[in-house]
């Protein structure tokens, strides 16, 4: 009799519900630009993607579909020495974060990162 309650608890256990793992929050598109140091996007851009991921080290990332004359300023302005090149800058908030810009066509990817 004990051996059968020891078996139901060990199979109930193992049938147990457990949370679900709750989805990283998405930050809102104004803290993403601040967190990877960006410009203001030009009001015709249009957000594509916009995903975060924290713990001990965050990671955001951005992609915009920009127009074709829009591209070049807004990475100017965003301070983008070269795409695909990582750069080391600090953000509006002191945190220093790595940064990596990378174009197809007028979709422009952004992913920084602290660690």
């Amino acid at each position: 009799m004990k051996l059968l309650l020891v078996v139901v608890l060990a199979l109930l256990a193992g049938c147990a519900v457990t949370p679900e793992r709750a989805a990283p929050p998405v930050p809102e598109l104004g803290q993403a630009l601040r967190f990877a140091a960006l410009a203001p996007l030009p009001a015709e851009a249009t957000v594509l993607r916009l995903e975060s991921q924290g713990g001990i080290d965050t990671l955001v990332t951005l992609t915009v579909r920009l127009p074709v004359a829009a591209v070049a300023p807004w990475l100017k302005a965003s301070g983008v020495s070269a795409l695909g090149a990582q750069q080391r800058v600090a953000n509006p908030d002191g945190a220093v974060i790595y940064r990596t810009a990378t174009a197809a066509g007028t979709d422009v990817t952004v992913r920084a990162f602290t660690t």
